[in-house]
C-alpha cells in the first residue's frame, strides 16, 4: 500500500509499505527520502505519536493514508544533519532497485559487513588509506 508522509514544512514523500512495517523501519524509509534522521523523526498519525515498536497495522494505515512527520531538535553537535550518512545513502540506492522490506534486509547485512571490515582495520591501515586519498586528491587539484 502506498502512504504519504507530510512534514510540516510541506515536503513529502510517498512510499510503498506493507501492514506489517514497524513504525521504526518507516522512520528508516522515511530519512533518505526526506533527509531527516531516524533519531529525530516523530511519526503521528491521526493527531496520535505512532511507537518505534508498533507495527502499521497496529495503527489501522490503509492506502493512501497521511502520516505527519515531526522534525525533533537534537543537540547542536550535529552539523551535518542534512547531510545523509552511508546508511541512508545505501537505503536510497537499494530503494531504487527493491521493495522496502527485502530493503531494509540487505541494508542490515551490509551495514553488520561493513562494520566488521572496518573495525578489523588497524591504525596503519587508516593512516596508509588517508594517505592514498589524499594523493589522489592532490593529483586530481594539478
Amino acid at each position: 500500500m502506498k502512504v504519504t508522509i507530510k512534514m510540516l514544512q510541506g515536503r513529502e514523500c510517498l512510499l510503498e509499505v506493507s501492514p506489517d512495517l514497524s513504525v521504526i523501519d518507516l522512520k528508516k524509509l522515511i530519512s533518505p527520502q526526506l533527509c531527516v534522521p531516524v533519531a529525530e523523526q516523530k511519526l503521528l498519525f491521526l493527531g496520535k505519536p505512532m511507537q518505534d515498536d508498533k507495527k502499521l497495522g497496529e495503527y489501522a494505515v490503509k492506502e493512501g493514508c497521511k502520516i505527519n512527520l515531526i522534525r525533533r531538535v537534537c543537540d547542536s553537535t550535529s552539523q551535518a544533519a542534512d547531510k545523509p550518512g552511508l546508511r541512508d545513502t545505501m537505503l536510497a540506492f537499494l530503494l531504487k532497485h527493491m521493495p522496502p522490506d527485502k530493503a531494509l534486509k540487505v541494508l542490515d547485512e551490509f551495514m553488520k559487513d561493513f562494520n566488521k571490515s572496518i573495525n578489523s582495520l588497524s591504525i596503519d591501515d587508516m593512516e596508509r588509506i588517508a594517505k592514498t586519498r589524499l594523493q589522489e586528491e592532490n593529483v586530481d587539484v594539478m
